[in-house]
């Protein structure tokens, strides 16, 4: 998703897409709801995350329990610190870039 207004409104008409692999989110307006949604998902295997200042280290650590994420790409995440990308297991190739 890349609009300004997106919002975690949006993300929930998502949570219905059981065969969803990839999500993107550029400079919208989710927050931790959007990724508590998404951490439902299991069929999830890629998040990109680029400038989404409503999300914080909580919201990445609802994340880290995704069977099947391989891949979380942390862009320009000015709310997170390392300790969030430190609670992501091994199994998920994290690219963390502030």
């Amino acid at each position: 998703m890349y609009c300004r207004d997106t919002g975690d409104a949006a993300t929930a008409h998502l949570a219905s897409l059981k065969h969803l692999k990839t999500y993107y989110a550029g400079q919208t307006r989710i927050t931790d709801r959007s990724l508590e949604i998404l951490g439902g998902m299991e069929s999830l295997e890629r998040l990109i995350l680029s400038a989404c200042p409503g999300v914080t280290n909580a919201g990445i650590r609802m994340l880290a329990a995704l069977p099947h994420l391989r891949e979380l790409s942390l862009e320009y995440m000015h709310g997170l610190t390392r300790e969030a990308v430190a609670s992501i297991s091994g199994r998920i190739r994290v690219n963390f870039e502030t």
